[in-house]
């Protein structure tokens, strides 16, 4: 005789009694969106790596700043192209958002709170020591702890590992589900439909719940029950 219908809660056990970890791989970062990863990761590196600007501006001498101060500009530094001579006194330096500070300064004054002229730029404010600085390790500092096992990995998360330089990881491998779909009435989606037939949609929508949920459908069938309604008492 055929098994009487268990309950949801027993079927779930049921297949969580059979579940075993997956193994896992070594993956390249541009391929790991979605994936489960399977080992501690911790920052190689302070992120950012150096002190840089958060303002298109002057880089200077917070104590020589003031409204009205003239500064001597005796450089730039541009992002990927720091300046390397120190500031003296009363001198500055034209900076851009996201450049290494020149050593020598310890702040930066936006460029809306200054005036070019010719060499020498005048300033409409005073700023403090610091302002429009960021510092090394300020998002991130070496040794600290980044991601956990089991987390799933998103675009924020790859992000933080791309800056950090990190090219691969380790994540758990992708299951790999097949799919089986069961039903006398059931017509594979675009066929034509016969009476009392239905498109086969969850062929469809399964895969890609599967897919959403980082696994891999392998395959997907169509079952016929062949059964009279007679036959399932």
């Amino acid at each position: 005789m055929p098994r009487q219908a268990i309950e949801l809660d027993e079927a779930r056990a049921l297949v969580l009694s059979r579940v075993v970890p997956l193994a896992t791989e070594r993956v390249e970062l541009a391929q790991a969106l979605g994936r489960m990863l399977a080992e501690p990761l911790r920052a190689a590196a302070d992120l950012p790596g150096f002190d840089n600007s958060a303002m298109d501006g002057f880089a200077l001498r917070a104590g020589e700043s003031a409204p009205g101060a003239r500064l001597r500009v005796v450089g730039e530094s541009r992002a990927g192209a720091p300046s390397r001579p120190a500031l003296g006194a009363g001198e500055a330096c034209a900076i851009s958002t996201g450049a290494a500070i020149p050593p020598g300064a310890d702040a930066v004054v936006r460029v809306e709170d200054t005036r070019r002229d010719g060499d020498d730029v005048e300033l409409a404010v005073a700023v403090p020591v610091g302002a429009s600085v960021r510092y090394a390790g300020e998002d991130v500092k070496a040794g600290e702890a980044l991601l956990e096992p089991g987390v799933r990995l998103g675009p924020a998360e790859l992000g933080i590992l791309a800056a950090l330089g990190s090219g691969e990881l380790t994540a758990y491998r992708r299951p790999r589900v097949g799919v089986v779909t069961t039903g006398d009435e059931l017509i594979a989606v675009g066929g034509r439909l016969p009476p009392g037939g239905v498109h086969d949609s969850g062929a469809i929508v399964v895969p890609a719940l599967v897919g959403r949920a980082g696994g891999r459908s392998t395959r997907s069938r169509t079952l016929a029950t062949a059964r009279s309604p007679s036959s399932r008492r």
